[in-house]
């Protein structure tokens, strides 16, 4: 987020009174954006043990959000939306997410599996945060990948070694989100000032911490080795089933977090 479209959006947040900042310019912290540790061994519903080896994500621009008094000026919150984040596309459900003033900008391939990377710098105005949304995306070569890595055209690639009794099989599974498709609502809670010096960290989690349900229930890994070579490949093209209760089941927004480090 440049200078110029704060300053413009914290312009019109001061002159309409649309939300508790209270000056023309209101004060911006810039907070690194780290990838925290993942689940990387969990136990399905039908009993099979997953062993991740690889859990790579494509994404794109994580936006920062608050609650509260924006929401009660309706017709400003459109070209609000805009000035803060013009490269955020429009997706349902938006209201649900707070409004957004804060965002790291950019594409990612995030390596769940390499706890501690930084993703980049986030700007965000000073406020109250109460969420955090996300967008999918599809790889490319430009997301600074080798011209032959498997994730190319692709949001997901998992990988690793599904056990059940004496029976093991090694997967590889390809999932492809739609791109105008987002996580909505992160919960977040934080507060950022000048004298913040927090970071931020995006957590991928394959067993959702509530309910327990994982990224592969319903989805019988053992049983699709069929031909009992002891290696699957999860596509939409070889198990078009399978492929997309997985894609449906990445979708659940309670296998993600926004989280704040001190």
């Amino acid at each position: 987020m440049n200078g110029t479209r704060l300053l413009v959006a914290c312009t019109v947040l001061s002159c309409t009174a649309a939300c508790d900042l209270d000056t023309a310019l209101a004060p911006r912290v810039e907070l690194d954006v780290l990838v925290q540790p993942t689940q990387d061994n969990f136990t399905t519903d039908d009993d099979t043990t997953i062993q991740l080896a690889e859990a790579r994500m494509a994404l794109q621009t994580i936006e920062f959000t608050t609650e509260g008094e924006m929401h009660a000026r309706a017709g400003v919150l459109p070209a609000l939306h805009d000035l803060v984040v013009p490269t955020a596309f429009a997706h349902p459900g938006h209201d649900a997410g707070g409004e957004v003033v804060g965002e790291l900008v950019g594409r990612f391939v995030v390596d769940f599996l390499d706890p501690g990377a930084v993703l980049g710098q986030a700007t965000l105005l000073s406020a109250d945060y109460s969420g955090a949304n996300f967008g999918f995306s599809l790889a490319e070569a430009g997301d600074g990948l080798d011209a032959d890595d498997p994730i190319i055209g692709h949001t997901f690639v998992l990988a690793g070694t599904a056990t059940r009794g004496d029976v093991e099989v090694e997967f590889v599974a390809y999932v492809d989100q739609d791109e105008d498709r987002s996580i909505i609502g992160l919960p977040l809670d934080f507060e950022a000032t000048e004298a913040s010096t927090e970071q931020l960290g995006l957590r991928f989690d394959p067993v959702d911490a509530i309910e327990g349900d994982t990224i592969f229930d319903g989805i019988d890994l053992i049983a699709l080795d069929d031909d009992r070579d002891g290696f699957e490949e999860l596509s939409s093209e070889e198990n078009p089933e399978a492929w997309a209760t997985l894609r449906r089941n990445l979708q659940v927004h309670d296998h993600y977090a926004v989280e704040v480090i001190r």
